[in-house]
């Protein structure tokens, strides 16, 4: 079977009150790290940098040379503002505090 000439994708990237979703038709063989420069995501929110983002597909974190097949969502990942670990601890702690 032979690969299509393009492939539908889309890429997603969450905010804590939105979610700003693109479809896209991309040429076959084209990388993840090619995807951000087909939208204007880096121009609509700056803290989304081409060259250091966190990129996955499917909430797996792929490389950028990753090569992208139809169907694919790559999406851009925030940086966590705290620690997972950290944070359930901390919570867990201010429950226990606030039990009679």
């Amino acid at each position: 079977m032979a690969k299509p000439e393009t492939l539908e994708i889309e890429v997603v990237y969450a905010l804590p009150d939105r979610q700003i979703l693109i479809a896209l038709r991309v040429p076959a063989g084209t990388r993840v790290s090619a995807v951000l420069a087909q939208t204007d995501l880096p121009r609509r929110f700056p803290e989304i940098d081409p060259a250091t983002a966190t990129l996955g597909i499917f909430g797996q974190r792929v490389p950028a040379d990753h090569e992208l097949r139809a169907g694919d969502r790559v999406e851009i990942y925030r940086p966590l503002r705290a620690d997972p670990k950290q944070a359930r601890r901390a919570r867990v702690a201010r429950e226990r505090g606030s039990r009679p």
